[in-house]
């Protein structure tokens, strides 16, 4: 694929995408137009020529554009998938692990585990607050079932959302260890040594400044560079009273970027 065709193909993505009304996987056209531009820019990752097309002028526009109606799907799959697993759950020939399994993109989230767990400590990944953590509350499983002392809370403002994130955890008998709570960014009260992961999705001004206040210690943030710039907005960083410690490395497999900050001295 030439360069020029890359960039007509994302320009036709952006058209069939703004066209629909429905975003949810009941919309074949989402299902398959977002499914195959996924699979594209992690391929595209691995050609130099294209590797960078998201810097292109032609490209600039979709840069604000298609992250917002990637994001509506992304929020209608997260309830559909945990709609779908809840009910597979009440059969018993699907237990939780294979219902959980079948979810598309499972795999790409357990990698992104792994990635962040190796950038926190055993203390920072034990106490854990999730901003904006969907319907889908995947991150916080799968911290929960790696450490049965781990306490987790999930926090969103989509009050939809939480009702099926709080039936999902309920029936994965993790209510032990995971909250959902209903609550904005910028309201939530985190609890002390608490460490705030940001999912990508995350927006609001004065997030980080409210977590200083209440002093957070540690951040993990998602972020979105390159290519994957077309799926998600890059996130917006704390600019005081936090340093960036680490981050993982950019992979073709891998959507997100993930950024530890530790407040400053």
């Amino acid at each position: 694929m030439s360069r020029q065709q890359a960039i007509d193909y994302l320009k036709s993505v952006h058209t069939r995408m703004a066209e629909q009304v429905d975003f949810s996987p009941e919309n074949p056209v989402i299902n398959t137009t977002l499914g195959t531009l996924v699979r594209t820019l992690c391929d595209w990752q691995t050609f130099d020529d294209l590797a960078t097309i998201d810097l292109d002028p032609e490209v600039a526009p979709l840069l604000t554009d298609l992250p917002r109606l990637c994001a509506c799907a992304e929020c209608e799959m997260e309830k559909w998938w945990c709609r779908k697993i809840l009910s597979d759950m009440q059969t018993e020939t699907c237990p939780a692990n294979r219902a959980l399994a079948a979810f598309w993109y499972m795999d790409n989230y357990r990698e992104l585990y792994t990635a962040e767990r190796a950038l926190m400590t055993d203390a920072q990944h034990n106490k854990a607050a999730f901003l904006g953590s969907g319907a889908l509350p995947l991150t916080a499983i799968l911290m929960a079932e790696a450490d049965p002392t781990a306490s987790i809370r999930c926090v969103d403002m989509d009050a939809i959302a939480c009702d099926l994130s709080r039936q999902l955890i309920e029936a994965l008998d993790l209510s032990d260890r995971i909250e959902v709570i209903c609550a904005s960014a910028q309201s939530y009260i985190p609890r002390a040594d608490e460490t705030v992961i940001c999912a990508s999705l995350l927006s609001g001004a004065g997030i980080y400044d409210h977590l200083l206040d209440h002093g957070v210690r540690t951040l993990l943030v998602r972020d979105a560079e390159g290519l994957f710039r077309l799926l998600y907005k890059p996130a917006v960083l704390p600019t005081n009273g936090y340093v960036e410690r680490a981050k993982t490395q950019p992979c073709h497999t891998r959507i997100n970027t993930s950024r530890l900050f530790e407040r400053a001295a």
